[in-house]
Order: structure tokens, then sequence, then C-alpha cells
């Protein structure tokens, strides 16, 4: 694993009320299942109404949260950054998403399944 993607993970997690409290050993096991991706300015990070089946840490570049009015026009509500986390809670709901996130800017993403955050809690 990449020593930048094991610090950024560490640093992210460690800033997370979700995560901040699990033990160091905890967090390194969750950390070596992040993978890095890359977006292009426009790309789709997580749609509404899809399953929560992953979560995003920004490593760098900006992400657009978006929802849909009554009328159904998009409305951008938020800009997430460097930090910030996308999907966290339905690591442990599964819930479909209740927003769209889109890259506003070219960026760099970790992700963590659910499916692998479920064996970390069921060996936890």
């Amino acid at each position: 694993m990449d020593s930048q993607i094991r610090t950024d993970g560490l640093y992210f997690f460690r800033r997370n009320s979700l995560f901040g409290p699990l033990g160091d050993d905890v967090l390194g096991e969750l950390v070596a299942l992040l993978h890095s991706v890359s977006m292009e300015k426009g790309d789709t990070v997580q749609r509404a109404d899809e399953p929560g089946d992953r979560m995003y840490l920004i490593r760098s570049g900006r992400v657009r949260i978006v929802s849909r009015t009554a009328e159904g026009r998009e409305k951008s509500i938020a800009y997430l950054g460097r930090g910030d986390a996308i999907g966290e809670l339905s690591l442990l709901t599964g819930e479909p998403q209740t927003f769209s996130a889109i890259a506003d800017t070219p960026c760099d993403v970790l992700t963590l399944t659910k499916a692998d955050f479920d064996t970390i809690l069921e060996k936890h």
C-alpha cells in the first residue's frame, strides 16, 4: 500500500466522529482496505436513491452535493473538499443515498466498500 494512502486514510478516519474513537489497530485494518480512485470534473461519485455500498474520503479536489427540488431540478446544497467524507452512514445502514455527489473539479478519493467494512465490523 502506498504510504501516502495510509497517511491520508488514518488522518481522515481519526477526524471523523464515526471512526475517530476506534483504536489504531482497527483503523489500520480499515486503511488497508482503502482504494484510491481518480475522478474527472463532472464524474458522478454517488447517485441519489442508489444503495449505499461505499464511502468516499476526499484527498483532493472538490465535490458538489446535489439534491432534487420538488419540480425535479438539480440544486447544489454543499461543496466538500480535502478531508471530507461522503456516504459513511451508508456503511452502517446500507440505505439508499439521499443525495447525489458530483466531482466539481478533478478529484482523488479513497473508497471503502460496505462489504469490506462489514468484514471488519464482524471481526471486532
